[in-house]
């Protein structure tokens, strides 16, 4: 995957080569139109000083085009042209043409008959508009060698006579054209010093603006086990990048939790093991040493310990198999007040023992899409907790309800304090006082939350005033 740096130039590079794109065509677009523009005015004046010449009797004292031998006339030719300013008659002569100003050149058109009258200086005739009424009209054109034009073309309203002659007047584009491409070549050389110009301040830029970043990358790679005590500093850091900062120190507090809390398994973990195997060996050796005052008591000890041993490790090979369990759960459709009826009969012998009364509400006919041996693990821990550490002849509330909690347990347990109802899902938790008296390992309700999480089910628990504790199972 590309930088963040590289990704930003190639998205904002490309918008800012299009608007200046768009500028430049802009500003040679419409330095064309005002050049274009210009020419036109030039060829607009030029034609009004020739349209108010005055108009001289012809050789004949005639009035009209042709002369008294009826050819067309090379002098001087009288005519009057059509919606102009004044009403007095105008002429076009030969030497008019000749003294036309520079790079001007002129066409007359007699109907639609081949013979006309035309600056010297043309080489060619200069391509007509397919139409051409009193309104004048302005085109380009080329002539046979490729020399540009800007062309006026109108018909004009002659005097006492009916042919409508078209009048042409051109001016050469060279200059026009020789500006427009300075200006091309001006415009693409600039663009693209512009667009190097741009890329090096969006480097610089970015770079200074991805800074906090790299300062960010700097101190995660500096964080291991031993400090994750700190937190990363919000006051320095750009309002983009602090949501950032505030989720790596959320992170940061969930893995110092979670460190703290596998220190203290690791060391309640050592506990558990070490008392039961301290009284093996004391018995083991006792036994070696005296063999002869070894009783039936001492090997039943040994046999409890190895048992009390043997279910921690069997506790913790099933809490590893919960936990790599996500992508082996098998879904099937469970009707939970049958599977809590099950779970319920593994401990009623133990509860009649200590005196406990099940209530059970686990009528309903609600069912859920879960896992059989996930969800039996759950709701076991929970009733097995639930039988170890309520008080005596106290009662045990097992609840199934329609709309809410899948599952829900709750018991007395005079001995919990709300500072304890977080660590209640600890592994190898337990309150000290019960620690030696208990044949549990403490990894239950370890065991039914890590369950719980694989089937994107919820395990919480509360301690009301009444010193009752509740466990609820929720989706």
């Amino acid at each position: 995957m590309i930088s963040i740096r590289a990704h930003l130039l190639w998205t904002l590079l490309p918008a800012f080569v299009g608007i200046g794109l768009a500028a430049g065509f802009g500003v040679y677009y419409s330095t064309k139109a005002e050049l274009e523009a210009r020419l036109d005015a030039r060829l607009a004046g030029i034609a009004v000083d020739l349209r108010f010449a005055p108009e001289p009797p012809n050789r004949e004292g005639g009035r009209g085009w042709n002369g008294p031998d009826g050819n067309e006339p090379r002098g001087r030719m009288n005519l009057r042209t059509g919606g102009n300013r004044g009403t007095g008659p105008v002429q076009f002569t030969d030497a008019l043409f000749t003294n036309l100003p520079s790079n001007v050149y002129c066409e007359l058109w007699l109907g639609n008959r081949d013979v006309k009258l035309k600056s010297a200086e043309l080489d060619g005739d200069i391509v007509q508009p397919a139409a051409v009424g009193d309104e004048p009209v302005f085109y380009d054109a080329v002539l046979n060698n490729g020399e540009p034009f800007r062309v006026w073309a109108s018909r004009l309203s002659v005097t006492h006579d009916k042919r409508r002659p078209r009048v042409i007047l051109a001016v050469s584009r060279d200059e026009t054209d020789e500006t427009l491409k300075r200006l091309a070549r001006n415009l693409a050389v600039g663009g693209i010093e512009f667009c190097l110009l741009l890329s090096g301040m969006l480097m610089l830029a970015l770079r200074t603006a991805l800074r906090p970043l790299h300062r960010l990358g700097d101190q995660v790679e500096g964080m291991d086990a031993e400090s994750l005590n700190k937190r990363f500093p919000e006051k320095d850091i750009p309002s983009d990048i602090r949501p950032i900062v505030g989720r790596l120190n959320n992170l940061m507090a969930k893995l110092e939790e979670s460190f703290a809390r596998e220190r203290r398994f690791s060391g309640d973990l050592a506990h558990e093991l070490r008392t039961p195997l301290a009284a093996i060996r004391t018995t083991s050796e006792v036994a070696i040493k005296w063999p002869d005052q070894a009783s039936a008591e001492d090997f039943e000890e040994i046999h409890n310990l190895s048992c009390n041993l043997q279910q921690i490790l069997e506790s913790l090979l099933l809490l590893a198999r919960v936990e790599s369990s996500d992508a082996e759960a098998i879904r099937e459709s469970l009707p939970v007040s049958g599977l809590a009826h099950d779970c319920i009969a593994l401990c009623a012998e133990k509860a009649r023992e200590r005196g406990l009364v099940l209530i059970e509400n686990l009528d309903g006919d609600r069912s859920i899409e879960s896992d059989p041996r996930l969800l039996r693990i759950i709701v076991s821990n929970l009733v097995n907790n639930a039988v170890e550490y309520a008080p005596e002849h106290s009662e045990i509330e097992l609840t199934i309800h329609p709309d809410g909690a899948l599952f829900q347990c709750a018991n007395d347990a005079p001995d919990l304090t709300p500072e304890d109802i977080p660590r209640l899902f600890d592994r190898m938790w337990r309150k000290d006082t019960v620690r030696t008296e208990s044949s549990h390992s403490g990894l239950g309700l370890s065991i039914a939350k890590t369950a719980a999480a694989s089937l994107g089910l919820t395990l919480e628990a509360t301690l009301d005033a009444n010193q009752r504790l509740c466990i609820s199972l929720g989706s």
